[in-house]
């Protein structure tokens, strides 16, 4: 029997959940640049996604925040199929632990949708898969979500 008391209890790890999209449409990802302000990686391109929310609740929520998610962040309103690519858990650079949630979906090339960032995001564009590897501004651990989703 295990015994738990309230002092272990309090001390467990708590998990702020995050989610993030691969978005492809032909040969390029949508892509933002996080803000100056943001308590992490702030200026650093990355895929759009943001917190879980309480009002994210009830069925699927996962993919209900990501897709408003990446409505806040790039004007996209996503309603195909999102798959799940992996997970991570980390430690963001304000000190909050993070259990990170990546998802991918394609838009057709042939589809016209204009992207725009949301207030929180300095921009938000598609770029060319092939310059993913190279690009100096893009953290690694994105890199790797990339090539996860791209496999």
């Amino acid at each position: 029997m295990i015994e738990i008391n309230s002092s272990s209890a309090e001390s467990e790890a708590r998990y702020v959940v995050n989610v993030q999209l691969v978005i492809r449409r032909g040969n390029k990802l949508l892509m933002i640049r996080r803000g100056l302000n943001e308590s992490h990686a702030a200026g650093v391109i990355d895929l759009p996604g943001g917190k879980l929310e309480s009002s994210d609740g009830g069925d699927n929520a996962l993919e209900f925040c990501a897709r408003r998610e990446l409505s806040e962040e790039t004007s996209v309103v996503y309603n195909d199929e999102l798959k799940y690519v992996t997970s991570a858990i980390f430690v963001a650079d304000d000190g909050v632990a993070v259990v990170n949630l990546v998802f991918k979906g394609a838009i057709s090339e042939n589809t016209d949708i204009p992207i725009g960032a949301g207030r929180d995001e300095q921009e938000c564009f598609w770029l060319e898969v092939a310059k993913i590897p190279s690009h100096a501004e893009i953290p690694s651990w994105t890199k790797e979500y990339i090539r996860k989703a791209l496999d």
